[in-house]
């Protein structure tokens, strides 16, 4: 080998040997493990090549400034740290909880205590627990009552101070309330055929939103008590779609039911919130019911994220808010085997709300987009009734089933801003919607058979299917649309079939098919589009048995009503056999002599009446009997209902049945279909309802509202045997919006 192979050889070891020693001093990735409490006195630096992990619910308290350049998170427990100087975040601040969590636990994910936050557009900060940023220790929620008032508080309206948010029930805002309601029409120059499309919010492009400078002084240093919070927040669950890079977050620990992301800043602090990407979690689903019982109730969903920021000075720039929708509702289903199954899914939950709010001044200087998030679903029930056992004779009824689908969560909110805030024409909303109805399905039990002589067959189980109604959106000029309603399926068990007799005895009668009845969702309501009403898949009622062969033969049942009611059960053959007829024999008597018959004259009778004694006429007894009457107490309903005064819902009037003993009544029985404003509930056995102005309407304004509605009597064997109608009409009076 030449003297310059072997220099070069040198060369290319003593490269490999230094590259070796710079990746292990620089390139790989260092670790830092904080297992307990700990003060520092100086200020402390995460190197972006590091991992920073907190263990043990360790708190770490700063003297001076605490600079995250790597990524800091937790092991198991919550992080939580105390800065004095500056908390500058330019990386990755991510706290995932466990699934699990015990008792004592409520949820706490990252916990910050700093006067002066500088948090970059390129920072990545995540958990799926709640989430404080605050400047003094006292104005944190350290238990769960304090959490619940939060959540509760950032959701709530509240006059007298600059604020934008919460998304409120326009009934809820007092009618002289400046900024009521305040909204951004994306639909301003569509035309009519586009207004229940999809739409597409315009927003403002970031490169011509106007940055807010740095606060600094004269020297470039940042000035005490300000905060600037910016890049991208993942709360309580992955968005939709693919993680941001470098961040993955779990859905929140299954007992935690709220997630709060509180910004509580002090009324002496500035604070820019730049360059922002918040995205909440949806809320947690409910529990579903899966075949535990036979009276199944999934739970409701949960509420979303609420978000709460509190400042003295507050300065907004392209901040982009999803707020996350509510959870779904359990479904809910019986077990296989019930005499009364009963089945109803839980109601999904509201879509997540913020408020925002400033004591001294408040400035949109570029983008706020806000992205609303859906009502949840509600949960869908299926309720099953049994077989009805067969038996010899008294077989068992086929069992009921009951179902309720869960109601899709409203959104029935407007945005209100107080106070003087500048920059308001930056706020661009999205699309509100309303939550889907739950499905529900309800299968009747078949009557058990009869076998024996002479025995009826039983009766088949009623199927009630009520579907959940699609959740109400409501909106001034921002675009909403309503839910869908449920879909609604009764399927009623047929009777059983009568016993068989024989030549010499009677066949059984055919029970009768059960009732059907089935209700679809109705569509919620939205400004922009109602959602589509739920579908009725199937209500026939159920068929009647069939009669009993016999001498003689049993009648086929009834069928159940529905639309169209069952078919009638087949009658028994006719098994009798005729006797044959015995033939009798006449016997001549003997022949008697001759005789001569000599002709005699006969008197001719007198055609003088025999007169006779004239009984004396006397009254018949009548015996009193009573009659029967049935009748229906109603008139004719007038209300008057002012919005945002008259409380929600309204009881407007009461029906009332009357019927004698003697007489086959009931229950009524409303067959108009109602429009949203009006319910009537039946209660009290079918004999009372009580009518009801819901307060759903298509548009919160001055209007007079009128509906006819016919009733039905209904007899115990559920034939309609009167009926009766009356009118409702309410007079609306809407309070001046501004």
């Amino acid at each position: 080998m030449s003297k310059i192979a072997k220099l070069l050889s040198v060369i290319v070891i003593l490269v490999l040997i230094a590259g070796f020693f710079w990746w292990y001093q620089y390139g790989q990735v260092q670790a830092m493990v904080f297992d307990k409490d700990q003060t520092f006195t100086e200020t402390l630096t995460i190197p972006a090549t590091t991992n920073g992990v907190v263990k043990n619910n360790a708190t770490l308290n700063f003297e001076k400034d605490l600079i995250v350049d790597g990524k800091l998170s937790c092991d198991t427990g919550r992080i939580r740290l105390n800065v004095k100087g500056t908390l500058t975040i330019n990386n990755t601040l991510q706290c995932n909880r466990p699934d699990i969590l015990s008792e004592d636990d409520i949820g706490q994910g990252i916990i910050i205590v700093a006067s002066n936050v500088n948090i970059s557009k390129d920072a990545m900060i995540g958990s799926n627990g709640h989430v404080q940023v605050v400047t003094d220790a006292s104005k944190l929620a350290t238990d769960q009552g304090a959490i619940d008032k939060l959540y509760e508080d950032a959701g709530t309206y509240e006059s007298g101070k600059l604020h934008i948010g919460p998304f409120t029930p326009l009934e809820q805002i007092p009618a002289n309330a400046p900024g009521r309601p305040l909204t951004y029409d994306s639909r301003a120059g569509l035309s009519k055929g586009l207004i229940n499309q999809a739409l597409t919010v315009p927003f403002i492009p970031q490169a011509n939103a106007a940055a807010p400078q740095p606060a600094t002084d004269a020297e470039g240093n940042p000035v005490a008590g300000t905060v600037r919070i910016g890049g991208t927040w993942v709360i309580g669950g992955n968005p939709p779609g693919l993680p941001p890079a470098r961040l993955d977050v779990p859905t929140p620990p299954k007992n935690i039911k709220k997630i709060i992301l509180n910004f509580d800043f002090g009324k002496d602090n500035n604070v820019t919130i730049q360059n922002f990407e918040l995205h909440g979690p949806n809320g947690n689903n409910g529990q579903d019911s899966n075949k535990e019982s036979c009276n199944a109730n999934g739970t409701n969903g949960s509420n979303a994220l609420r978000f709460n920021v509190y400042a003295g000075n507050l300065t907004v720039s392209n901040f982009n808010l999803h707020l996350g929708s509510g959870g779904d509702g359990g479904m809910a289903e019986t077990t296989d085997d019930c005499e009364d199954a009963k089945a109803k899914g839980g109601n999904g939950g509201e879509a997540g709300n913020f408020r925002m709010v400033a004591e001294e001044t408040f400035n949109i200087t570029g983008a706020l987009n806000i992205y609303p998030g859906k009502g949840g679903k509600g949960g869908d029930a299926t309720a099953h009734g049994k077989k009805g056992e067969d038996a010899a004779c008294k077989p068992e009824k086929g069992g009921d089933a009951t179902a309720n689908g869960g109601a899709g969560g409203d959104n029935k909110k407007v945005l209100v801003a107080t106070g003087t805030i500048n920059g308001k024409d930056n706020i661009t909303i999205g699309m509100m919607t309303g939550g889907n109805g739950g499905d529900a399905t309800a299968n009747g039990g078949d009557g058990g058979n009869a076998s024996d002589k002479g025995c009826a067959g039983a009766d088949g189980g009623k199927a009630t299917a009520t579907a959940g109604k699609g959740g109400d959106t409501t909106c001034a000029k921002f675009p909403c649309t309503g839910g869908d309603g449920g879909d609604a399926n009764a399927k009623p068990g047929n009777g059983g079939n009568g016993g068989l007799g024989s030549p010499k005895d009677p066949g059984g009668n055919g029970g009768k098919g059960g009732n059907a009845v089935a209700k679809e969702g109705a569509f919620g309501i939205g400004k922009t589009a109602n959602g589509r009403e739920g579908v009725i898949q199937s209500q026939t009622g159920g068929n009647g048995g069939n009669g009993g062969d016999g001498c003689g033969p049993g009648t086929g049942g009834k069928g159940g009503s529905g639309k169209p009611d069952g078919q009638k059960g087949a009658d028994g053959k006719n098994l009798c056999i005729e006797e044959p007829k015995k033939e009798t024999s006449v016997t001549s008597p003997p022949s008697e002599p001759a005789q001569l018959i000599v002709p005699t004259t006969t008197p001719t009778p007198s055609t003088e009446p025999i007169p006779t004694e004239t009984p004396t006429p006397t009254e018949p007894t009548s015996t009193p009997t009573e009659t029967p009457f049935i009748r229906v107490n109603v008139n004719d309903i007038i209300f008057l209902h002012a919005i945002g005064t008259t409380d929600c819902p309204q009881n407007i009037g009461t029906i009332n049945l009357k019927a004698s003993a003697p007489a086959n009544a009931k229950y009524i029985r409303i067959a108009t279909k109602l429009p949203q404003w009006l319910s009537i509930n039946v209660t009290e056995g079918g004999l009372v309802a009580n009518v009801t102005f819901t307060c759903s309407l298509q548009n919160y304004d001055s209007q007079t509202l009128t509906k006819s509605i016919q009733g039905e009597i209904i007899s115990d064997g559920g034939e309609v045997i009167g009926e009766f109608s009356f009118n409702v009409t309410g007079k609306i009076q809407a309070t001046e919006e501004f």
